[in-house]
């Protein structure tokens, strides 16, 4: 490993081993989407660490850009035929 390595990695919190419990938990039950409980838990820890009514969970920087652009009312097209 190079030093650059071992410095990204310093960067990381280790998981706990109750995340790691979660995070099994969560892969047993094959269910991490759209009314998954785990994704409406997230999504109000989420908006509670940053003081907001509401929190959305999204699986990209895509969509949560798709989501930001809805939110504000501007059009915007997925790419299908006008």
């Amino acid at each position: 490993m190079t030093s650059e390595h071992l410095q990204i990695q310093d960067r990381y919190t280790p998981v706990t081993s109750v995340e790691a419990d979660r995070i099994t938990e969560v892969l047993r039950r094959g269910m991490l989407y759209g009314g998954a409980p785990v994704v409406a838990e997230y999504e109000a820890a989420l908006a509670a660490r940053f003081g907001a009514s509401q929190a959305v969970a999204v699986n990209s920087r895509s969509s949560a850009l798709y989501a930001v652009l809805a939110a504000l009312g501007a059009a915007v097209s997925t790419g299908g035929t006008p």
